[in-house]
This record gives C-alpha cells, sequence and structure tokens, in this order.
C-alpha cells in the first residue's frame, strides 16, 4: 500500500477513535448529569476534545444524543446475535440469551439507562431511520435462526412479538429493577431462573399456544 493510500486512512482512524471518545463522554455525562442538564462543554471536557472536534462529527447535542442511541442499540443487537449464533440446539439459545440480556446490562450500566429512559425522546425520534434499519436487520437475522429451530420442532410457533415478550420481557423487568438497585437476587441467580421459565414457555411441551389468527397476522 503506498503512502498516499495509508495517510487517509490513519486520518479516518483517528477520526473514528476520537468519535468514540466524544460518545462515551456524552455517555457519562447524560447518565450522571442528565440529558437536559448535560451540555456541550461539559462533554467537551470530559473527552478532553476541542469544541471544533465535537462539531465536526455532531453538530448539536440532540444529534449526539441520537447517535449515541443507535450505537447503543447497535452494540446490543450485534452481541445478541453472537450469542445467538452460537448455539445450535434452541434451549441452549434461550437459556444464553435471557442470561446474555442481563450480563449485558451488567456489564454496560450506563448505555442500558440511556437506551431504556430515552426510547420515547425527541432525538431518539429523529434518529427513527436509522433504528428502523437496524431493527430490520437484526430480525431478520435472528429470524433465520429462530425458522431453523421450528423446523426441526424445537421450539412453538409464536409471533415474533410473542416470541421477544416471553424471551427477555421479564428479564428486562428484572434489568430495570436491577439497575434501580431495587432486586435482592443475584444476577446469576436472576438468570438461571428466568431462562428456565423462558424454554418451559416456549419448549414443544409447553400448553401455551399460540391462535391461528396471531400467527397469520405476525407473517
Amino acid at each position: 500500500m503506498s503512502s498516499r493510500a495509508v495517510a487517509p486512512r490513519r486520518r479516518q482512524l483517528r477520526s473514528d477513535s476520537r468519535k468514540r471518545e466524544i460518545l462515551q463522554a456524552a455517555l457519562h455525562c447524560f447518565t450522571t448529569i442528565g440529558f437536559a442538564g448535560a451540555t456541550l462543554a461539559d462533554i467537551r471536557v470530559r473527552a478532553k476534545a476541542s469544541i471544533g472536534s465535537i462539531y465536526h462529527h455532531f453538530c448539536s447535542k440532540e444529534q449526539l444524543a441520537a447517535a449515541l442511541y443507535v450505537e447503543g442499540l447497535r452494540n446490543y443487537q450485534q452481541s445478541f446475535l453472537a450469542e445467538l449464533d452460537r448455539h445450535r440446539k434452541a434451549r441452549g439459545a434461550v437459556r444464553s440469551l435471557v442470561r446474555h440480556h442481563l450480563c449485558w446490562v451488567r456489564d454496560n450500566p450506563d448505555w442500558s439507562r440511556f437506551l431504556y429512559e430515552h426510547r420515547q425522546s425527541e432525538f431518539v425520534a429523529a434518529a427513527e431511520g436509522a433504528i428502523r434499519d437496524l431493527n430490520e436487520g437484526f430480525y431478520r437475522a435472528s429470524g433465520a435462526r429462530w425458522q431453523g429451530f421450528l423446523d426441526c420442532g424445537e421450539m412453538i410457533e409464536l409471533p415474533r412479538d410473542l416470541l421477544i415478550a416471553i424471551l427477555l420481557g421479564p428479564a428486562q423487568e428484572f434489568a430495570r429493577n436491577w439497575l434501580a438497585g431495587r432486586t435482592r437476587t443475584e444476577l446469576e441467580d436472576a438468570a438461571y431462573v428466568l431462562g428456565e421459565s423462558a424454554w418451559r414457555a416456549l419448549r414443544p411441551q409447553s400448553r401455551v399456544r399460540p391462535t391461528r389468527r396471531a400467527v397469520a397476522r405476525s407473517r
């Protein structure tokens, strides 16, 4: 590779690195000060960046927050799909994905709070296109694997919204309470119990059966 080609690549890498630093600084400020109270000056100090560097990547605090939301969602979805891809059997996938959700929240508490608290924020609405694209890709990729489990008779057939609600709904509720300091159960214990509960609801022997109308609507 020629020096002419290397130089632009290095500049791009430095720019990407600076952007990530700004996003992490914004995440810290938004979760400690609050979105309304945090300023670009606060973020600049935290990131040790110039105001010009911030405006090079983001034209406003709202745009920065929207980018942060999208990045957090992308990180979660990529790690979810990677965990799903590790499993060839439905039982292992279901149990591990519940545990993965709780562990991701544990390992990324600031991002988790930000995603939970700001789903209905105006700045998120401005990023709906990017969020829709992420979700479509996520459901397409995960849907292929769920369909494989269905074809093998390892899971009952459910509409996607019901599948996600059963798989992650209880874990999301526990995670919110855990983040707020309102739980007594250890996270690992919760992951085991909730994972087993999700599997009992989704395994073929489950008594839960969707109506034909519900299944038809999901297609």
